[in-house]
């Protein structure tokens, strides 16, 4: 072995180790019951989590609204094009933000030509994503701060859905 060898397998175990000394977190510490996560990350999510459910309350409020204005103009532009649904049609947006009609109701293609054409309908249907997706992140902040406060309560299971897979410095973490 060589000292370019040597230095070449110094480096790889340096790449599998996640930080240096200093910077690891002691197991006393941690066993001392020490607040390792007490940084401004948590009293501002848990002021949200305090006012979450008022939020909730208005969010959910204007995405009945918006619901209900959207499925307003669609059925008026539907009702000024001829078209009438006998089976449910499923809209989403793509990836790129483009709104996307599947059905297999036989005026599934008009309908999808009536949305491509409407600006409008297709800005309030991204408003409503936007809101519910805003509803739903604050919904699991809620969520998560009371699982934290109750872990027998049966919001405690939430975090089942957090994961981790541990291989040094190739390990992650996910919700899934």
């Amino acid at each position: 072995m060589n000292t370019s060898t040597q230095n070449h397998l110094e480096e790889m175990v340096n790449m599998n180790m996640p930080c240096s000394v200093e910077e690891t977190l002691s197991m006393e510490a941690i066993n001392a019951n020490e607040d390792i996560f007490a940084d401004s990350t948590f009293p501002t999510l848990d002021g949200l989590a305090m006012e979450g459910r008022q939020i909730l309350e208005t969010l959910e409020d204007r995405i009945e609204k918006l619901q209900g204005k959207f499925i307003h103009l669609l059925s008026g532009e539907m009702q000024r094009a001829g078209i009438t649904l006998e089976n449910r049609l499923h809209l989403s947006l793509s990836d790129q933000g483009d709104l996307i009609v599947e059905g297999e109701d036989d005026d599934t293609d008009k309908v999808r030509e009536l949305l491509s054409q409407s600006e409008l309908l297709q800005k309030k249907f991204r408003e409503l994503a936007y809101i519910s997706f805003l509803s739903y992140g604050i919904d699991m902040v809620c969520k998560a701060r009371e699982a934290m406060d109750d872990e027998d309560s049966e919001q405690g299971n939430i975090f089942s859905h957090f994961h981790a897979y541990i291989k040094g410095t190739l390990s992650h973490f996910y919700i899934k």
